[in-house]
């Protein structure tokens, strides 16, 4: 084990360090070729454990997220301790100080120095040992902390600079290997988060697929059948096979009445009687659903109602979280809607709301078919014939929508509608238009005519001469029974929009999917008034099949190029993770070359050696920073593998250099087109020597917050670099520093032992000075403060049982009471102004002299109009010689006025209450929510004044925030107002009594941990 080298550089003390150098070489090597974790750690200690005393030895990393210090890896005296936590705001812990600071410190006296970083004297620690010397160092990676660790030692002043400088190399090399590990493990999580999505897309492609073919089996059920009930009955049984439908429900909407009928609804299994709802009322899902023809969607009922009504009402039934309503829409016309929810929040996703819609869709043909057969049934005398066609019409769309709906493919799907389609109506031509909004066309792959496949044909969507344009644009159908006879009479169109013989019969339809077009699908007859609107309604419902068909097409192939797009990106990934893996060993091996020689031509060569292993550097150089001189010296620079024999200096005064930005900045220079990115760092690029470089990289040497100076690679190509080249330059600049740090060590460290020594005498002397005047003028202030509040035997005159706690955080507070006695009246009042110490001290005598001031010169008692005046003076008395909107400061507190003649007490508080306990029974009075000082008096209103009727042996408390506020007990949490009023209520034979007891109770409470804010509590009984 090391011990104190001597101030003195002597030749025994140099040999001692080079061996450390060595060693710290060999540190640096086992340390950063490490990527995990806890060998880091380890290894860390036992390195550490050879050059210095470490009786005790900790690391912690920092957890961003919760803003805490984990304490993974604590060790004393060769014995493991478990984790621990600490949180950044425990800023009395001197390693909490160390990373809120990002900078190191040095304990040799735990009572004298330990309080010089946090203000706060060491506490005894929770186990083990009390350390005497304490070393805590930050873990940075750059400008950004990663952790803290310490070295530590039960003898007092165990450790010197030498002791130090050691601890700031090993901390350069353990955020190297802590960032070296979270890299390897981020990317190995990002593989096996991007495996595990690559799998969750296979099975929601799996899902689909399951729930198109059990959408089409429950489409086929319920278009197959013609009875309204059997519709319900069957859709009930089968939606909670796709998803939680704990309740659902079929509404229907008669316009005529203008109600909605709850026809079909099962909650939880049992079925409810029918009900109906008004279009009238408000605040009904149903009716907005009706009204608005869309979809509602909520995942939380108790925050996102506010997007469709005002206020939730259940109808019937418990209060549901999840919510789908979907409007059964037939065309423009609305049927009423389908809905399923669920007593669980987050129940339902987009997947759900798009088999509802599919569901919907099928409903609406089902209600269709069965209202069509209600109503054949009414005159099935004289229509019997056409009953029967369009019976097995309906049988017929079902069997075709199954049909269509399996396919995956648009060819399939036209050649399904053609093979069936004869069988309702004559069809010898037909043709499926998609659109292309890239493009602005409308594309038909191909026309079938009498069997055979034509060429197909494209119309731009601006072309109106065209009915598949017309169709498309305005979204309603088209029929034309004798085109040339009616349609073509009297216009200059020409026949332009049909492919292969002409045809007099044609209908178009827009095809449709949840509001979206997706193109128009037509057929066609060589006879003259072949079609009816009886045709035209059988292809509306078929459209809807078709629709559903080719969206489940799209979404298929869109799935699968997903697939095959994320595999290509994890083969990607493995093969960038296997390179990294390489080059971090290289940069390892680099490393060690380089922080294992003091001298600086040996650095130079073998950074230059080993750099053109990692990236393109035609051009490479380091340039060091002279302070002094204020330039930098090009001290070693290679261009096509010849060294620059020229010596370059350049003055930190050329402002359009690279090296000198980087200086100046101490930030990286990135650039992969110097023709045209020099303009991000300088006005016009200046080539010191040598050819014009296309790609660069500056990387500024840091030591610390000084800069040593740069190291820069460049390359007459463009795009020659990456951030990853970046990362790596970034790790070589930490190792030169180190190299650097290294050489020039030996040479400086007499001097700056002497220096050090004598700066840190004069600064001691300095701050025990100024540390003794500051005290001495506190403790006066406290003395002036005393004399301003009110003497006990003044309020036991008035009240003779009472009690004050008045416990300031620092010597001098910025809470305090306040008494006055005028004519018949009693006034006193608790106050808490801003902040505590120095600055609430001077606005407790503000506060004191204005209240005096108002009660005995401008003789007012009332406590509302008393809170108004000491408002406008805060702020006028603030407000001076301050820009407005400045202040900040003001006072909260309650103000009471007794009338001993009357019983009555007035009441005023700014935010704080007033509380009476009376037979046991605690009563509370709030004041208003706002503070004395800080409101914008033209738009304040008054304070307000209460009046109470006061009754013999009523208890009145008045209190600041510090009681309630203060962190303790056995978990450390704040005491809290319920269990202050909990304290109050409590029996006593005296307030006195009643006083001392919540005393204790507040320093129990307390214990160990800092107090948090001044503490003032009054008291009285009547």
């Amino acid at each position: 084990m090391s011990t104190n080298y001597p101030n003195t550089a002597s030749p025994s003390a140099i040999e001692q360090y080079k061996e450390d150098i060595n060693l710290l070489s060999e540190i640096g090597q086992t340390l950063t070729s490490s990527l995990d974790i806890e060998d880091v750690f380890e290894n860390t200690y036992k390195k550490v454990n050879e050059l210095m005393d470490a009786n005790v030895f900790l690391i912690g990393l920092l957890d961003e997220a919760r803003q805490e210090i984990v304490f993974r890896y604590i060790i004393e005296e060769g014995q493991r301790h478990p984790e621990s936590r600490k949180s950044l705001e425990e800023k009395h812990q001197i390693g909490i100080w160390v990373a809120n600071h990002k900078k190191e410190a040095i304990v040799l006296d735990m009572a004298v120095d330990y309080p010089k970083y946090t203000g706060h004297k060491a506490s005894q620690p929770k186990a083990g040992k009390q350390p005497e010397s304490v070393i805590y160092m930050p873990i940075m990676d750059g400008d950004r902390l990663l952790g803290i660790f310490s070295v530590q030692s039960f003898t007092p002043h165990a450790y010197s600079d030498y002791h130090v400088n050691i601890l700031r190399n090993v901390g350069v090399y353990v955020g190297i290997a802590v960032k070296n590990a979270s890299n390897y493990h981020n990317i190995e999580s990002q593989v096996e988060k991007r495996t595990a999505q690559i799998e969750a897309q296979k099975q929601e492609i799996e899902k689909a697929h399951s729930d198109t073919n059990i959408l089409n089996a429950i489409g086929q059920q319920l278009i197959s059948t013609l009875d309204i009930e059997e519709v319900f009955s069957s859709l009930h049984e089968n939606v909670n096979q796709l998803m939680d439908a704990a309740c659902f429900g079929i509404r229907l909407y008669d316009p005529e009445e203008r109600v909605i009928n709850y026809k079909y609804e099962y909650e939880r299994g049992e079925r409810h009687p029918p009900g109906q709802v008004s279009m009238d009322t408000s605040n009904n899902y149903s009716v907005w659903c009706v009204e608005n023809k869309e979809a509602i969607f909520i995942n939380d009922n108790s925050t996102e109602y506010v997007k469709y009504v005002d206020e939730v009402h259940v109808v019937t039934g418990d209060f549901p979280y999840s919510l789908i309503f979907q409007p059964l829409l037939k065309g423009d016309d609305i049927l009423g809607v389908i809905t399923v929810q669920s007593f669980e929040k987050n129940a339902f996703t987009q997947r759900h709301l798009d088999i509802l819609n599919t569901l919907a869709s099928y409903t609406v043909i089902a209600l269709t078919n069965a209202t069509v057969y209600e109503t054949m049934e009414h005159k099935v005398a004289e229509r019997t014939k056409e009953l029967e066609k369009q019976s097995k019409d309906v049988i017929l769309l079902s069997e075709m929508g199954q049909k269509i709906t399996a396919h995956l493919s648009v060819e399939k799907i036209i050649e399904e509608i053609n093979d069936n389609i004869n069988q309702v109506m004559p069809v010898e031509s037909m043709g499926v238009g998609l659109v292309d909004k890239d493009q602005n066309i409308i594309e038909f792959p191909g026309y079938i005519e009498r069997g055979e496949i034509l060429e197909g044909a494209r119309y731009k969507l601006t072309d109106d001469q065209y009915l598949a344009v017309k169709c498309f644009n305005s979204g309603e159908h088209i029929l034309i029974n004798d085109y040339f006879g009616e349609y073509m009479t009297g216009t200059d169109q020409e026949d332009t929009d049909t492919k292969g013989d002409s045809t007099n019969s044609i209908i178009y339809l827009p095809l449709m999917v949840k509001d979206q077009k997706l193109g128009v699908i037509t057929v066609q007859s060589f006879q003259t008034n072949a079609y009816t609107h009886y045709h035209v309604n059988f292809l509306k419902n078929l459209v809807v099949f078709v629709g559903i068909a080719l969206e489940n097409a799209q979404l298929y192939g869109g799935l699968e190029d997903l697939v095959e797009e994320r595999t290509s990106e994890v083969v990607k990934q493995k093969e960038e993770i296997e390179q990294t893996h390489k080059n971090a060993q290289l940069l390892n091996s680099i490393g060690k070359e380089l922080i294992s020689t003091v001298d600086l031509k040996s650095i130079f060569d073998r950074l230059h050696n080993s750099i053109g292993q990692l990236m393109d550097a035609t051009v490479f150089g380091i340039r060091l920073y002279n302070k002094v001189r204020h330039v930098i010296s090009y001290k070693y620079e290679i261009e096509n593998g010849e060294l620059q024999s020229e010596d370059v200096e350049v003055p930190m005064t050329a402002d359009n250099n690279y090296s000198v930005w980087c200086v100046k900045n101490k930030t990286p220079i990135f650039i992969n087109d110097n023709s045209t990115e020099y303009v991000r760092y300088v006005d016009e690029v200046h080539v010191v020597q040598g050819e014009f470089p296309y790609s660069l990289i500056f990387q500024p040497l840091m030591k610390g917050d000084e800069v040593l100076g740069v190291i820069t690679v460049q390359s007459y190509e463009k795009d020659a670099y990456t951030s990853y080249h970046l990362s790596i330059l970034e790790a070589l600049a930490s190792y030169s520093v180190i190299a650097l740090n290294n050489a020039s060590m030996i040479e400086e460290l007499e001097e700056r032992v002497q220096h050090r020594t004598s700066m840190i005498t004069e600064q001691k002397e300095i701050i025990e000075e100024k540390n003794k005047n500051i005290t001495d003028s506190i403790k006066y202030a406290k003395r002036i403060q005393k004399a301003i509040l009110p003497d006990m035997e003044k309020i036991k005159h008035s009240f003779e049982d009472a009690f004050v706690i008045f416990q300031p955080k620092d010597i001098v507070s910025g809470d305090f009471y306040w008494f006055e006695e005028v004519g018949n009246k009693v006034l006193f009042a608790v106050v808490d102004c801003t902040g505590h110490g120095v600055p609430g001290a001077f606005m407790s005598l503000i506060g004191s002299n204005a209240l005096k001031k108002i009660v005995i010169e401008q003789q007012e008692t009332t406590p509302g109009r008393i809170l108004d005046l000491l408002d406008d003076s805060v702020s006028e008395t603030l407000s001076q010689n301050m820009q407005h909107g400045t202040v900040k400061d003001g006072m909260d507190l309650a103000l009471c006025s007794f009338n001993r003649d009357t019983m009555v007490l007035e009441f005023a508080g700014a935010f704080n209450p007033l509380w009476i306990i009376r037979n046991g029974e605690l009563i509370e009075f709030k004041g208003d929510k706002r503070a004395i000082g800080l409101s914008d008096s033209l738009n304040s209103s008054n304070f307000t004044t209460q009046v109470i009727k006061l009754e013999p042996d009523d208890q009145l408390f008045l209190t600041s925030d510090g009681f309630a506020d203060q962190f303790g007990g056995a978990n450390n949490k704040k005491l809290k107002i319920k269990r202050f009023k909990q304290m109050i209520n409590t029996a006593t034979t005296s307030m006195e009594q009643k006083g001392n007891k919540l005393l204790q109770e507040f320093i129990n409470w307390k214990g160990d941990f800092e107090q948090l804010d001044d503490v003032c509590v009054i008291g009285v009984r009547i």
